[in-house]
C-alpha cells in the first residue's frame, strides 16, 4: 500500500461477491482499482512483477478485450520474463 498512499485494511477471507463485502472493503477496493486505472500499463506491470495479479485472470472476463488492453497485458503471458525474487534465489 506504500505506492498507493492509503493504509491497508484486512479483507474478509474467501470468495465473497463484491456486493456482500462491507462498505469499508468496497470503498477500499474501488480506491485501489481507481489508482491502478489512472496509469494502467506501468502500474499493472508492477503488480504483475510483484505476483499480485496473474495473466490468465487479466483476460478471464473478456469476450472481446479492447486492443489497447491486449497490448498492455500481452507481455505478461510469459512468466519467465518476471524478474526473480532475490530472496528466493540460490
Amino acid at each position: 500500500m506504500n505506492q498507493v498512499g492509503v493504509p491497508d485494511i484486512e479483507l474478509t477471507g474467501g470468495h465473497i461477491p463484491f456486493e456482500m463485502r462491507t462498505i469499508q472493503e468496497r470503498h477500499h477496493l474501488l480506491q485501489l482499482a481507481c489508482w491502478l486505472m489512472v496509469d494502467l500499463e506501468p502500474r499493472l506491470t508492477i503488480a504483475w512483477r510483484a505476483k499480485a495479479v496473474r495473466y490468465n485472470l487479466l483476460l478471464k472476463d473478456f469476450d472481446e478485450p479492447p486492443m489497447w488492453y491486449l497490448r498492455s497485458v500481452y507481455g505478461f503471458s510469459n512468466w519467465r520474463d518476471r524478474p526473480k525474487n532475490i530472496l528466493h534465489e540460490k
